[in-house]
């Protein structure tokens, strides 16, 4: 073979080879990318009474407890399952809430997740307050079960107690109205 053609060929080949490490340089390479998510994670409650303008307890009698008749029912109407938490505020014709026992003036109204009418003074009763608990999970009978938010399962059947004040000294014989506010939460 003559001298021209072995470094054509010697040449050819180092060409190849720097070709072929070249190649497999590139083939190790890494790259990266940024994958971002945004979750559809909200609460939402939907509250459905019996009566087309809130649940109605009627007449009273003053130092006595009552217990709903009919059922208000809560729906998650969110993405993700929630607790109820319950909170009672803006109470016309003087009257204001308690946790404990009424008194003058001072009625308490309590809640309770049941699928029938709870007895009165059954033990899963939640005083309401005028604020929603920050951890709902253990209160209103949930017992730590939170509520899905899959139809044909996320509603939840909410009764209500009210303790009466022990006596008036505003307010008078007229009708008393109450906001009942529940809110969808984590804990």
């Amino acid at each position: 073979m003559n001298t021209q053609m072995k470094r054509a060929l010697i040449t050819g080949l180092a060409v190849l080879s720097v070709g072929w490490i070249a190649w497999k340089a590139q083939a190790a390479s890494t790259d990266t990318i940024t994958i971002s998510v945004t979750p559809n994670a909200t609460f939402g409650v939907t509250i459905s009474s019996p009566y087309a303008s809130g649940y109605n307890f009627g007449t009273v009698n003053l130092n006595s407890t009552t217990v709903s008749t009919l059922a208000i029912t809560l729906t998650n109407s969110g993405s993700i399952y929630e607790y109820f938490g319950v909170s009672v505020s803006n109470t016309s014709g003087g009257w204001t809430t308690t946790g404990v026992a009424p008194s003058t003036d001072t009625f308490r109204l309590s809640g309770q997740l049941n699928a029938s009418q709870p007895a009165q003074g059954s033990g899963n009763f939640t005083a309401l307050t005028n604020t929603a608990p920050t951890n709902a999970a253990a209160l209103y009978g949930q017992a730590s079960t939170k509520t899905s938010p899959t139809a044909g399962s996320n509603t939840q059947k909410l009764w209500l107690q009210l303790d009466m004040p022990f006596t008036l000294n505003t307010g008078g014989t007229g009708a008393q109205t109450m906001t009942v506010s529940v809110t969808g939460q984590a804990t």
